[in-house]
C-alpha cells in the first residue's frame, strides 16, 4: 500500500506500508534490533469485518515505513 505525504516531515515522498502478520509484534522484534519507532502500534480503523493495525517507523536512509496488520473485529 501507498499513501501520499503528510506534512513537511514526509515532503517529496511517499510512505510504503507492509503488511505483517501482528504489527505490534513486528514492533517489539524490530526495536530490539534498535530500530526507532514514530508511532506506536495502535487500532487505526476497522474496515470489512477487520481491526487495522498500524506502527510508524523509519528506515537507514530517514524514509518512513508503516508496518500494518488485520485482525478479525
Amino acid at each position: 500500500m501507498l499513501s501520499p505525504a503528510e506534512g513537511a516531515e514526509t515532503a517529496g515522498s511517499s510512505i510504503l506500508y507492509y503488511a505483517v502478520a501482528d504489527a505490534a509484534e513486528a514492533q517489539r522484534t524490530l526495536a530490539a534490533e534498535g530500530v526507532t519507532f514514530q508511532e506506536e502500534a495502535r487500532h487505526v480503523a476497522t474496515a470489512g469485518g477487520k481491526d487495522i493495525w498500524l506502527a510508524i517507523c523509519r528506515d537507514s536512509e530517514g524514509n518512513l515505513l508503516g508496518l500494518m496488520s488485520e485482525r478479525n473485529s
